[in-house]
């Protein structure tokens, strides 16, 4: 997929759980219990325009 944007125009990269997780118990669950540790690594690749 190829997005190109003009001059000026901004954009959002978010990392987050699925919406609406909680109510899927088939999705991965955004709920830490005392004692457990999360960690996440997001890694974006970007390149200029040739």
């Amino acid at each position: 997929m190829v997005v190109e944007f003009q001059r000026r125009t901004g954009f959002c990269l978010e990392t987050q759980y699925y919406p609406n997780a909680l109510a899927h118990s088939e999705f991965p669950q955004p709920i830490l219990k005392k004692g457990e540790t999360w960690k996440s690594q997001t890694v974006y690749v970007l390149w200029p325009k040739d």
